[in-house]
């Protein structure tokens, strides 16, 4: 899902399901530096998650964010997100993040 201004069709940034087929699939997004502190990733995460409950057969939704990334983690945590778990992420360029995954239960509300 891409995120654009409504009222300019500016490129903000994606947000995205993945392993729609699983019980636990997966989501995250980003948002490019100068659309940070607008509302905006609140914004798409919970259409993307409205979006998920409406069309997805799931229990919960996993969304891994890194611990150094406060914003991140306080959306999910809008969102009603709890930690599952904390561990450390190996990177492909070989780096390490400690990274918190989050579950988000399904609203079954329509």
């Amino acid at each position: 899902m891409a995120a654009t201004l409504k009222k300019s069709g500016e490129f903000l940034g994606c947000f995205a399901p993945e392993d729609l087929d699983k019980k636990n699939p997966e989501m995250g997004g980003w948002l490019k530096k100068s659309a940070h502190g607008h509302g905006y990733g609140r914004e798409s995460a919970a259409a993307l998650k409205q979006w998920a409950d409406e069309n997805l057969d799931y229990d919960h939704i996993i969304w891994p964010c890194a611990q150094a990334n406060s914003a991140s983690c306080q959306l999910t945590e809008s969102l009603g997100g709890k930690i599952d778990r904390e561990y450390e992420k190996k990177m492909a360029s070989g780096s390490v993040w400690a990274t918190r995954d989050y579950w988000l239960i399904k609203n079954h509300e329509k």
